[in-house]
C-alpha cells in the first residue's frame, strides 16, 4: 500500500467513526501522525488534497475565513455587553466563530493576546473607549479577579468561574470515541475523557441536584442523546434545579436529530437564564 492510500484509509476510517469529516488536528492526534509527513506525501495544502481524494469538500472551501477585524469587533462587542474582559467560555456561549482554537490556528493569535491586538487596531476609535478602558484596567491589575459565583441579578452577568471555563473548553474539544447507542454510553465516554485527559474529579448522580455528572464537586452536567421535544422540556427543568444549587449548569446534547428543536431549546435557555444573569451552557456534540 502506498503512503497516499495509507493516509486515505486512515481518513475514511476516522470519518466513519466521527460521523463527519475530521480536521487536520483531529486526524493527526487520532493516529499520532506528524503533519509534516502528510505534507511530504501530498504537497502544499496536503490535508485539503487528502479530503478531496476521499470525496470530501476541504474545510478551507466550506466557509470563508473570518477576518481578524471582524473577530476583534465581535470580541469588543462582547466586552461591552459583559463590562469585563471576555473569556473563552463567554465567546463559546454566544456561538461566535471561529472558536478560540480556530483563531489561534488561522490568525496565529492566542486568546490572551486579543486585548493587546484590540488596542493596536482600535485605540484611537472613540466608540471603543469603554472597552479600551477595561483593557487598560485589566493590564494594570486594577480589576480584582474572582473565581467565585455571585448571587444572580437581573442587571448583572456573572463572571464565569475558572473551573467552569475549563470544563466547557474540554467539552468543546471532546470527540466521542464512536457513535454511541445510548446516553449512558456517552456519559461513560465523557467521564473517562474528563478523568484521563484532565484529571477532573467526576461523580455520577451526585450532589444535591443529582446531575448526570458532577465535575470537581461543583459543575453539574446533563447529557442527552437525540432528545425529543418533551425531553428538552424536562431538561430545561433539570437545568433550573442544577443552577439553583450550583450557580451554573451545562447541557451536552449528543446526536442532534432535529436542529430546529435544538436551536429553539438553546434560544430559550439564553433568553431565560441570561436575563437572570445565570450561566447555563448548551453544547452539541
Amino acid at each position: 500500500m502506498s503512503d497516499k492510500d495509507y493516509y486515505k484509509s486512515l481518513y475514511i476510517q476516522l470519518r466513519e467513526k466521527l460521523g463527519k469529516q475530521p480536521s487536520i488536528t483531529v486526524f493527526c492526534k487520532a493516529f499520532n501522525i506528524d503533519k509534516r509527513k502528510v505534507d511530504k506525501c501530498f504537497g502544499r495544502n496536503a490535508f485539503s488534497k487528502l479530503a478531496i481524494e476521499c470525496g470530501d469538500t476541504p474545510n478551507i472551501f466550506m466557509r470563508p475565513k473570518t477576518s481578524l477585524e471582524d473577530i476583534l469587533i465581535n470580541w469588543g462587542n462582547l466586552a461591552k455587553e459583559l463590562k469585563e474582559i471576555p473569556v473563552i467560555a463567554d465567546w463559546d456561549h454566544r456561538d461566535y466563530k471561529p472558536a478560540a482554537d480556530g483563531i489561534r490556528s488561522v490568525h496565529k493569535l492566542n486568546w490572551t493576546d486579543i486585548p493587546n491586538k484590540f488596542l493596536e487596531h482600535f485605540d484611537n476609535k472613540p466608540e471603543w473607549n469603554d472597552v479600551i478602558l477595561l483593557i487598560r484596567k485589566n493590564i494594570s491589575g486594577h480589576v480584582k479577579q474572582s473565581n467565585s459565583v455571585t448571587q444572580p441579578s437581573a442587571n448583572f452577568v456573572h463572571k464565569i468561574p475558572l473551573d467552569c471555563e475549563k470544563v466547557i473548553t474540554s467539552i468543546n474539544r471532546w470527540i466521542p470515541k464512536r457513535r454511541r447507542s445510548s446516553e449512558e454510553a456517552y456519559k461513560v465516554d465523557l467521564r473517562n475523557y474528563f478523568e484521563e485527559e484532565f484529571n477532573f474529579s467526576v461523580k455520577e448522580e451526585s450532589g444535591d441536584s443529582k446531575s448526570d455528572l458532577l465535575v470537581n464537586k461543583k459543575i453539574p452536567i446533563e447529557l442527552k442523546k437525540s432528545p425529543s421535544l418533551s425531553e428538552y422540556d424536562r431538561l430545561f427543568g433539570q437545568l433550573v434545579r442544577h443552577v439553583l444549587v450550583h450557580g451554573t449548569a451545562i447541557a451536552v446534547i449528543c446526536d442532534v436529530e432535529r436542529k430546529d428543536q435544538y436551536d429553539d431549546f438553546k434560544g430559550n435557555v439564553k433568553k431565560v437564564f441570561d436575563r437572570l444573569g445565570l450561566r447555563v451552557f448548551v453544547i452539541s456534540k
